[in-house]
């Protein structure tokens, strides 16, 4: 306002000539208001006046009638004029009684011959009056009047002069009757009047105005710095304007750079959203808009986030989503209900958990697994100290069996007796070929394992033998084996366990419904490369099911280690690929054939053994040991029992032996004498002192000094000779044979 009132100076004068102005403006529309309520005042005030003297003149005819004729006998004919000159007689009489304003003018006429006559000119006897025609611009209100009507108006009396006139008719006596006032005299009583109502009324102006004028001024110079201060404000302001359009382009920024996706939402519908948002569920902006929650949360967590959205719970917390190709994602999400643009809605930040879910479920297989593989490695542990106790439970067995049959003559009871410890032999043999079984089961990774050329077949027949206890009746199972099939160069326990892991896989398969399993061993010449496959000679073996197969995506994952398809606690996910790593560790190939609700066919390449060698090994009473020379041996081992059966063994193949039952004795026996001894023959696990210690403590003494190792704990490549080239000739694994000893001292002697 004040920027558009031009020079602030004058500005109170042209406030107070307003004032001005409009208290006259105020005064006369006052006045004029009160002019008319005057007028109509009047004019009510001349009505009644008419109705009561027009009730008055009735009372007084009816009093003429009824005393008239009795003063007037002698009056013949219509009395009526004599009536109503009486009654306007008695009607002049009791004028000083009526009370009327001296302003107030009463005349009564009568109609004759269409004239106005006047009986009465007025209260005043020196008025006089000349009758007027009816119809004449004169006269007004008395024409009215003659003419039977009642009523108010403003017009020219009988002499021209305005008037404001009350009109009737008095049908008693054929009259009628007019109180009237002059306008002219109602004027100027009301100017009067107003002009000494309207002097203190302009007083007052006049002094407000200057009292104004004084308050004004310093209202004037308020607004004079006032207006400065505007200015200074609509600066600020304009400011103030362009930092929130910058800060809200700035929070755009950031809203829409935000690695997280944002949502907002009200009442569960999507109004705006970053575009981290946008692309997490594969849709377009104009598209996700007005959708609803419901589209995206999945199904089954609908109910907790809608809970959390009611509750304003502004944790964080995970739930899955549904993308727009359908699939299913896990996201964390946390959100808050605030007031945006006068609406509430609540602001929502998510973020895509899908690759950390995977991965966690991943590493909780992986854990799984592990805790699986921790238990496998216990019991291998647990295993391989029963193999160790066990071998040397049956050394002392084999040993003193071989001294007996050392020591028996020729003849027919000897023969039976030879025969009998020969069979004991055997079985301890077999016994130790189990223990071999059970070292091979608990060998870890990275171990190498002892291969023989293996007899196939026979340990083929073996494990189908044992399979057909493990397979469910409902389920046929066939072998098939062809003559004369090649030796391998394996192990026979991982072929049994490779047996093992197909045939399980197969039966699992079929649900434990009617199904065929069917093995074939076989020998083929490959003589072109196939499927990877170098030409050459191989011995095959098949294993086919008819159960439900595989889809390709399957076959394509079916050797990844811990893939599985099956329910857990059913598989692992680690027998396919256990079983591909063995056959590529034996140098041979395998092949994966699977058709949907046909069955599955597994094809393993084993090369063939060509070279010549022994085979396995197998005990032969009837072979000659070597004999020694009278050679002085340091026997140690911590077992009373095995240190006397070796003694017998030794002493008959002609050595000289000192034992000892403690390694720390041992040892300050050959620091006494080390040069006595040609070989030091030690036990691996032993209290006190291990062997392998034991043997690098004599080796400082005597570094040349010939050593051979002996352990329970098998033959599985971690105490091999040629890991320990400067601390042991030789390693034999027990129980040990007469034979096996003889030939050991014999090889570094």
């Amino acid at each position: 306002m004040i920027s558009n009132t031009g020079n602030m100076k004058n500005f109170h004068t042209k406030l107070i000539s307003i004032m001005v102005g409009v208290s006259l403006f105020a005064g006369l529309i006052t006045s004029s208001f009160l002019y008319i309520q005057s007028i109509d005042s009047s004019g009510n005030h001349l009505k009644d006046m008419a109705l009561h003297l027009s009730r008055l003149i009735d009372s007084v005819v009816d009093f003429q009638k009824d005393h008239a004729i009795s003063r007037h006998s002698d009056i013949k004919g219509d009395v009526t004029e004599l009536i109503r000159k009486e009654s306007i007689r008695q009607l002049k009489q009791a004028r000083g009684r009526l009370e009327l304003q001296g302003n107030i003018e009463i005349t009564i006429g009568y109609l004759e011959n269409n004239m106005i006559n006047w009986i009465t000119q007025s209260w005043q006897e020196s008025e006089t009056y000349k009758p007027l025609p009816m119809g004449d611009e004169y006269g007004v209100p008395m024409q009215l009047a003659l003419n039977k009507e009642t009523g108010i108006v403003k017009a020219k009396d009988y002499n021209g002069r305005l008037v404001l006139a009350a009109y009737t008719y008095i049908p008693s006596i054929d009259v009628g009757l007019v109180t009237k006032v002059y306008l002219s005299k109602i004027r100027i009583g009301f100017l009067q009047g107003t002009s000494l109502a309207m002097i203190p009324g302009f007083v007052i102006v006049f002094f407000g105005v200057l009292f104004f004028r004084r308050l004004i001024n310093p209202i004037i110079n308020q607004l004079e710095k006032d207006k400065e201060d505007y200015k200074e404000l609509l600066s600020k302001k304009d400011k103030t304007k362009q930092d929130l359009i910058d800060s809200e382009n700035r929070l755009r920024t950031f809203f829409e750079a935000a690695f997280e996706g944002t949502a907002i939402t009200e009442d569960g519908r999507f109004v705006d959203g970053n575009d981290s948002f946008i692309k997490m569920f594969g849709y377009k902006r104009d598209e996700m808009l007005g959708m609803h929650v419901t589209d995206f949360v999945y199904s089954e967590d609908q109910d907790l986030v809608f809970k959390n959205i009611k509750e304003d719970y502004t944790e964080p917390y995970e739930h899955r989503c549904v993308h727009k190709d359908g699939s299913i994602r896990y996201v964390e999400v946390h959100g808050k209900q605030i007031e945006y643009c006068g609406r509430s809605v609540r602001i929502t930040a998510i973020n895509d958990i899908t690759e950390r879910k995977k991965a966690e479920e991943e590493l909780v297989k992986l854990n799984k697994h592990q805790r699986q593989v921790s238990k496998m490695e216990a019991i291998g542990s647990f295993a391989n100290g029963i193999a160790h106790d066990f071998n040397n439970a049956l050394q002392p067995i084999i040993g003193n069996c071989d001294i007996v049959l050392h020591e028996m003559h020729d003849g027919e009871s000897c023969q039976i007796h030879h025969k009998n410890i020969s069979a004991i032999i055997a079985a301890a043999e077999v016994a130790g070929l189990l223990v071999r079984r059970i070292q091979s089961f608990a060998r870890k990774n990275g171990e190498s394992e002892i291969l023989v050329p293996l007899d196939l077949p026979k340990c083929v027949r073996e494990a189908f033998n044992f399979l057909r206890s493990m397979i469910p009746t409902s389920i046929d199972m066939e072998l098939n084996i062809d003559k004369d099939i090649e030796l391998v160069e394996v192990s026979d326990v991982t072929i049994k366990q490779i047996l093992m892991n197909l045939c399980k896989n197969a039966a699992q398969a079929m649900y434990d419904e009617e199904g065929r399993i069917v093995i074939d061993i076989c020998n083929e010449k490959v003589i072109a490369e196939q499927y990877g496959i170098p030409k050459g000679k191989y011995v095959r073996i098949e294993v086919e099911d008819n159960g439900k197969g595989m889809p390709p995506e399957i076959i394509q994952r079916a050797f990844d280690p811990y893939f599985t398809t099956k329910k857990e606690g059913e598989g692992t996910g680690i027998g396919l690929s256990v079983v591909d790593r063995i056959v590529r560790n034996y140098g041979g190939y395998i092949r994966l054939y699977s058709e949907v609700e046909v069955g599955t066919r597994i094809v393993i390449y084993i090369p063939a053994y060509l070279k010549n060698g022994k085979g396995a090994r197998k005990y032969m009473v009837d072979k000659v040991a070597p004999m020694g020379n009278k050679e002085s041996i340091l026997l140690v081992d911590d077992e009373e029992a095995i240190i006397e059966a070796i003694i017998k063994i030794l002493e008959s193949l002609n050595y000289k032996v000192t034992s000892f039952v403690s390694s720390m004795k041992a040892l300050e026996e050959f620091r006494i004498n080390p040069d006595k001894y040609n070989v030091v023959l030690t036990d691996l696990t032993m209290p006190e002192m291990t062997g392998l210690v034991l043997i690098n403590e004599i080796k400082k003494i005597r570094p040349e000094i010939k050593v051979v190792l002996c352990s329970g704990l098998g033959s599985n490549g971690r105490f091999e000779s040629n890991l320990y080239d400067n601390l042991v000739d030789v390693y034999i694994r027990k129980p040990i044979t007469r034979y096996e000893y003889a030939e050991a001292l014999k090889k570094i002697l």
